[in-house]
């Protein structure tokens, strides 16, 4: 069975000018946080949302008006999606957008 690894996901705001950009290394990955309302839940809908799903998430995420770029890999094969809105395209091995 070929396993999805999380690689790197990059957001970007125009709206706001500003970006971040999140790396994941081998084996698990620990998102903590000393209070609420700091994004924790935004960083696990935005891999979500990258990937084509549609998770209720705050108005004012919604507001920045983001774009993503996932990098993924399932087995040996290496993925990057793009995604802006309901436009989402995606890069096989390097090959593509």
């Amino acid at each position: 069975m070929k396993n999805l690894k999380f690689n790197r996901l990059a957001l970007l705001s125009d709206s706001t000018k500003s970006a971040n950009l999140f790396e994941f290394q081998n084996g698990r990955n620990l998102i903590t946080g000393t209070a609420n309302s700091i994004g924790k839940s935004s960083l696990v809908k935005s891999l979500f949302w990258a990937l084509g799903c549609a998770p209720i998430v705050d108005p004012a995420w919604t507001a920045l008006d983001c774009k993503a770029l996932i990098e993924i890999s399932v087995g040996t094969d290496s993925y990057k999606i793009y995604r802006y809105h309901d436009t989402i395209k995606v890069n096989k091995n390097n090959k593509g957008f």
